[in-house]
């Protein structure tokens, strides 16, 4: 799966379409969850992989891999409660700031047993963080856009070094590339 970056076209968008079939879904899903293990992730929303639909899957704090279809959040309530996030679509991977986010909410959502059976969940502490995390890439937010205008500027600046040296990087490995073929 293709990871997609802050500010490219496919993670930007403020809105993606509503899941319609589960054709491909579970195979989608799957490859997901590989994803998460391999770069040792608790979400990763569809568009983040190129999958332009309202597709997300969690990992809980028990270890439980949960895939939200469609999913909105209906409620939000408690503390508001500040804590350090980051994202592997704005790297480095250390690329982190404080973001605040609600203690409680409630979502509805479908699954991949029955797209068309909705279920309502409510989710509490880290799970709650990181569904409200998961669910701003169905709307093109980042959490830098959640972060103190201070911090934003920070993260963004970190994330543009490190774009510009992945750039220079791969420009001298397509260089060296074309001199081995001469």
């Amino acid at each position: 799966m293709k990871l997609y970056f802050f500010g490219q076209k496919m993670v930007s968008q403020p809105f993606y379409p509503a899941v319609e079939s589960k054709e491909g879904l579970e195979e989608i899903r799957g490859q997901m969850i590989s994803a998460m293990k391999r770069y040792n992730l608790k979400e990763l929303a569809g568009p983040q992989v190129g999958v332009n639909l309202q597709f997300v899957v969690v990992q809980l704090r028990f270890g439980t891999f949960l895939e939200l279809i469609n999913p909105k959040i209906t409620r939000m309530y408690g503390l508001e409660e500040e804590e350090i996030e980051g994202c592997i679509s704005v790297p480095p991977h250390d690329n982190r700031c404080p973001v605040r986010r609600m203690k409680t909410i409630h979502i509805r959502a479908s699954h991949l047993s029955d797209i068309n059976r909705y279920s309502d969940l409510v989710f509490e502490g880290p799970d709650a963080r990181v569904i409200q995390h998961a669910l701003d890439h169905l709307e093109g937010t980042f959490f830098l856009h959640r972060a103190s205008i201070r911090d934003r500027h920070i993260v963004t600046r970190r994330f543009e070094e490190w774009r510009d040296k992945r750039r220079q990087q791969r420009a001298q490995e397509k260089e060296k590339e074309c001199q081995l073929q001469r």
